[in-house]
């Protein structure tokens, strides 16, 4: 008797334990380190459920991005391109390169699927300090790859630029907030920053 009684003690803990992660991922279904939401399309009828549980078979498996994205990068120069953003049609990336005339240079790309407008503005400067703010403004073409930041910085220091730019897409406006360095000493590029598209 003991011992059916401690087997059921431990299947119902197991089974407490199971119920208690089920409830808490249904509580929280948005991946707080990514922000993506998952969820299920019923493929007849066009319900939408958050996917606490693995879609049906008459379901299709859909997700979507909550919140700004982060930007990253710590590249070198002469390094491949760093992907920062790649999302509905839009890029972004950073490329980090010494140019012939010994000037450490990064810049931001950005490449959107269709026609779009960009505009921003930045603080550029050094370890010295910073200088006035620089604006700008482009439509940019389908497919068109423009650069609307770049920093540059010759031997013993680095450049930096801090700003934010918007980006009007047929399909988004995105909003960037940037901070870009160009390093000489460390003969690297870094980018930090996020993305949030509305």
């Amino acid at each position: 008797m003991h011992a059916r009684l401690i087997g059921a003690v431990v299947v119902a803990a197991v089974a407490g334990s199971a119920a208690t992660a089920w409830a808490a991922s249904a509580a929280n279904p948005i991946n707080k380190s990514t922000g993506v939401i998952a969820a299920c399309y019923a493929t007849s009828g066009g319900a939408l459920r958050v996917a606490t549980t693995p879609c049906k078979a008459t379901e299709t498996a859909v997700s979507w991005q909550t919140g700004a994205v982060p930007l990253r990068a710590d590249i070198a120069a002469g390094a491949p391109d760093a992907q920062l953003l790649s999302k509905d049609g839009l890029k972004m990336r950073l490329a980090c390169y010494v140019n012939p005339v010994g000037v450490w240079t990064a810049e931001l790309h950005v490449v959107p699927s269709g026609s779009a407008d960009i505009n921003g503005s930045y603080i550029p400067g050094d370890e010295l300090g910073s200088e006035a703010p620089t604006e700008f403004g482009m439509t940019a073409a389908a497919n068109a790859d423009v650069v609307p930041v770049t920093v540059g910085r010759s031997g013993g220091g680095f450049a930096r630029a801090e700003g934010e730019m918007t980006i009007d897409t047929p399909s988004h406006i995105v909003t960037v907030v940037f901070h870009v360095i160009a390093n000489s000493v460390t003969d690297r590029c870094q980018v930090a920053g996020t993305a949030t598209l509305t």
